[in-house]
């Protein structure tokens, strides 16, 4: 504030000498001064100041005070910087929901003397302490196949002429399992079929095996009664 002030009051003392003789351009406005008569002490003659005629041109006032300013290190004004505009955000596309697929249907399913082979079953392994078998359905059609294969190639055993051991047979339609076992039977009906695997000893400890986590059931019947494919397997 002190240099500012300072700066004004010398300006104003220049201004007032430029009166006297300064050059101007050919834009510059013109001040006249008054004239004034003085006598020097000491000597009889008079001296008359003429006026003086001076231009003064407001170029000179400019560099005056760019001058005086850089010597008091006046600050300038700091010149309005534009503010920045906001920029729109873009807004995210919302992600497409994942649709729940159908689940496909089983094109297999047990005919009405496999549930009732699937009761049986479940139901010895429930009064043992066991968890029920989960039906595999295509294991289940594997099964059937190896009833009907024995019906009509009129035999009776584990063992396929066609199919090889259960395990081959298994290996053969894309089963996958850790262990396996199968049991096989031949009766009048589906519990008398039921009856004759829990009073035989290895067959039982099929039915009964923890290990075992599925099962697949194959039902056919026959001029004779019914023959039965049981094939287990844990996952």
């Amino acid at each position: 504030m002190f240099k500012k002030t300072t700066s004004m009051l010398l300006v104003s003392l220049l201004i007032l000498l430029f009166c006297f003789s300064i050059p101007g351009n050919a834009q510059a406005k013109t001040i006249t001064s008054h004239s004034w008569k003085y006598t020097i002490s000491g000597n009889n003659a008079g001296y008359t100041i003429k006026p003086v005629t001076a231009k003064i041109s407001f170029n000179s006032f400019k560099w005056l005070r760019i001058n005086l300013d850089q010597y008091f290190n006046i600050p300038k004004s700091p010149q309005p910087q534009p503010q920045p505009q906001p920029q729109p955000q873009p807004q995210p596309e919302p992600e497409p929901q994942p649709q729940p697929q159908p689940q496909p249907e089983n094109p297999y399913s047990l005919n009405k003397m496999e549930e009732e082979m699937l009761g049986y079953v479940n139901q010895a392994r429930a009064n043992a302490g066991l968890k029920p078998l989960v039906v595999d359905y295509e294991l289940s059609r594997v099964a059937r196949i190896k009833s009907n294969d024995m019906k009509e190639n009129n035999y009776f055993s584990h063992t396929s002429p066609k199919y090889g051991s259960p395990f081959e047979m298994m290996n053969a339609f894309g089963i996958k399992y850790r262990t396996a076992g199968e049991n096989i039977a031949k009766n009048s009906s589906v519990l008398g079929a039921h009856t004759s695997l829990m009073n035989s000893e290895g067959h039982r400890r099929n039915i009964l095996n923890s290990s075992f986590t599925h099962i697949g059931i194959g039902i056919v019947s026959t001029n004779s009664g019914i023959i039965v494919t049981q094939m287990f397997i844990g996952k």
